[in-house]
């Protein structure tokens, strides 16, 4: 592989793995805000549904961290 591609994807990742640490603050924030205010079945279903997706951007975060580390290695040889 290229190392300019590989340092590009790097570049890419990166500043993903940033965007996915800020949506999971904003969806933390946000399911907080729900516990402190469980009174209806709604609010239920839209915790559960936030929890799950916090999840799934803790997922996308380690997938990250993954290609990061490959492209890292990519960039050493």
């Amino acid at each position: 592989m290229n190392k300019v591609v590989a340092k590009e994807k790097l570049e890419y990742y990166k500043g993903f793995k940033n965007n996915l640490w800020t949506l999971f603050i904003v969806l933390s924030g946000g399911n907080a805000g729900l516990i402190l205010n469980l009174d209806n079945l709604v609010k239920k279903f839209l915790l559960s549904f936030g929890v799950s997706l916090d999840v799934a951007v803790i997922i996308g975060i380690i997938v990250c961290i993954i290609k990061i580390r490959h492209y890292i290695y990519k960039l050493g040889e």
